[in-house]
């Protein structure tokens, strides 16, 4: 019993590792969040304690993901062929057929570094008068999901470096290799953390050349395994041509409330519109309106055309 958890401590330290290695540490003040004058309201209107994650399957980042799946898989081929060991084939080819795992679905939430960029007016305003809100990066990580409290939802930045993400891929996936060749591990429990692990970086690859965009994603995955959360975790709305699932993120509580007028969002700035002062002052009156205050609005320094 003490050589199996020596094992198991040697797959979670190895894990930790990756992470502290890849993950970049947050040290911003503020993220912006893009969306239209509607997703501003949904926020404020919900006292500004719940934000909205969307399935990414039926947004704009969809390709961005299916990009991680085949870098994985490309990956995954050139090791099956050039590994030696019957043992080591046998586990690469169940992550390659398990990886696409149809079951699994993600969610996440957005940010920039930047909150006026001409790229995320026009992939987020969609059309409508954009808005970018300035979130308090450590109020952030006081989110949860009702249905999983224990999950901390940090933001995370995007990687863009195709170096890096074949890199993180190849040290999991030699990892699982190697506990697999000597522990006493469960088989099948050392290949599904291993999914896991890869389950966790891979919304986090995007092309190089969406770089400019410094991203930063809040991602929360369901797995095949817990698809019985499902039903009361995963609501539905109307977005563009789409019925879009989303789940719900709530500012947990054992954290304090909110003094009176406070919000976790200091900044708010309009995007490229035809008549922007006159956007700003709605704002301002609609804030004033919720008795929210000490919150800056600026306009966008991009032309409006």
């Amino acid at each position: 019993m003490e050589e199996k958890n020596d094992d198991l401590n040697e797959l979670f330290s190895s894990i930790n590792n990756i992470r502290n290695k890849y993950l970049s540490k947050c040290k911003l003040d503020t993220l912006y969040h893009y969306t239209n004058l509607e997703g501003f309201l949904g926020i404020v209107n919900n006292n500004s304690t719940e934000m909205w994650a969307s399935n990414i399957e039926f947004l704009n980042d969809s390709r961005e993901y299916i990009h991680g799946i085949e870098l994985c898989k490309d990956i995954i081929s050139n090791e099956i062929s050039e590994s030696t060991s019957e043992k080591n084939q046998e586990f690469l080819e169940y992550i390659y057929i398990n990886l696409s795992n149809e079951k699994n679905e993600v969610y996440g939430i957005s940010f920039c570094k930047d909150g006026d960029l001409l790229s995320q007016w026009r992939g987020y305003s969609r059309g409508d008068t954009g808005i970018s809100i300035g979130f308090d990066v450590e109020r952030l990580s006081k989110f949860r999901i009702t249905e999983s409290p224990n999950t901390i939802l940090s933001p995370h930045k995007i990687i863009y470096d195709k170096n890096i993400q074949i890199n993180i891929i190849k040290d999991i996936l030699k990892n699982g290799s190697e506990l697999l060749e000597k522990s006493n591990l469960n088989k099948n429990f050392l290949i599904n953390t291993i999914l896991l692990e890869l389950h966790f970086f891979l919304p986090l690859f995007k092309n190089h050349s969406f770089s400019e965009e410094n991203e930063w994603r809040i991602i929360f995955t369901i797995y095949n395994e817990k698809n019985e959360e499902k039903e009361g975790m995963v609501n539905y709305r109307v977005r563009d041509n789409v019925i879009l699932p989303y789940i719900k993120l709530k500012y947990d509580p054992k954290y304090g409330s909110l003094e009176e007028g406070k919000t976790f969002f200091s900044e708010i700035i309009v995007g490229p519109t035809r008549d922007i002062k006159l956007t700003e002052r709605s704002i301002s009156h609609y804030l004033k309106e919720k008795k929210l205050d000490g919150i800056k609005i600026d306009s966008s320094e991009i032309p409006y055309r």
